[in-house]
C-alpha cells in the first residue's frame, strides 16, 4: 500500500511538469504557428529580447505549477498515512519548482524548434511518458542522466533498488538539459524567417 501511495505522489509531479512543459510549447509554438511572433515582431523586432522574455514567463509559470504539484503532493502524503518531515517537504517543493521550471523551458525550447503545437506537444508527451519509463527500465544508470531522472532527483523520490542522484546532481542535470536544448533553439530561432 505504501509504494502505491509513494507513486501516486510521484505521478503528480510528473503531471505537473508535464503541463508546464506543454504551456512552454503553447507559449513558443503557438505564436509561431498562428503568427502571432511576427505582429510581435513588428512592435518590438529583436528577436532576442521577444525570446528572453518567454524564457522568464515559462520559468516563472513552469516553477509556479511545480510548486502547485510538488506541494500538493507533499501535503497529501501524511493525509494517507506516509508522514513528510517538515525539512522533506520544503526540499521536495522548491525540488518540483525547479522541475517545473526546466521543464516549462524544454517545452518552450521544443516548441521553437517544432514551429508546431501538437507535433511539439506529440514530442515531450511520447518522450516523457512512453520512451523515459521504457529507458528506466532497461538501464537506470541511463535514466538518471535524462530530464525524467533529474525530476525524481529533484523532487527527493526514494527507491529501495535503484540509485538516485543527490537534489544538487539532479538540478544539474536538469539545467545542463534546458540549457542545451534552449541554446540550439535560439540559434534556430534567430534564423528562421518568420513570415
Amino acid at each position: 500500500v505504501t509504494v502505491r501511495r509513494i507513486g501516486s505522489s510521484r505521478a503528480a509531479i510528473t503531471f505537473g511538469v508535464t503541463i508546464a512543459y506543454l504551456l512552454g510549447v503553447g507559449m513558443s509554438a503557438g505564436d509561431l504557428q498562428h503568427g502571432m511572433t511576427r505582429t510581435l515582431l513588428l512592435i518590438e523586432p529583436r528577436r532576442g529580447s521577444y525570446l528572453a522574455a518567454c524564457l522568464a514567463a515559462s520559468a516563472i509559470v513552469g516553477a509556479a505549477l511545480g510548486i502547485l504539484a510538488a506541494g500538493t503532493a507533499a501535503v497529501s502524503r501524511p493525509l494517507v498515512g506516509v508522514g513528510t518531515p517538515f525539512p522533506e517537504g520544503v526540499l521536495t517543493v522548491l525540488g518540483g519548482a525547479a522541475a517545473g521550471a526546466g521543464y516549462a523551458v524544454m517545452g518552450l525550447a521544443i516548441g521553437v524548434l517544432v514551429a508546431n503545437q501538437i507535433g511539439a506537444a506529440s514530442v515531450g508527451l511520447l518522450y516523457t511518458l512512453v520512451a523515459e519509463p521504457l529507458i528506466s527500465q532497461q538501464s537506470y544508470g541511463v535514466y538518471v542522466k535524462l530530464p525524467g531522472g533529474a525530476r525524481e532527483a529533484l523532487v527527493r523520490h526514494t527507491s529501495v533498488t535503484q540509485h538516485i542522484p543527490t537534489q544538487p546532481i539532479g538540478l544539474l542535470t536538469l539545467s545542463i538539459w534546458a540549457v542545451v536544448v534552449f541554446a540550439i533553439a535560439a540559434v534556430v530561432y534567430r534564423r528562421r524567417d518568420i513570415t
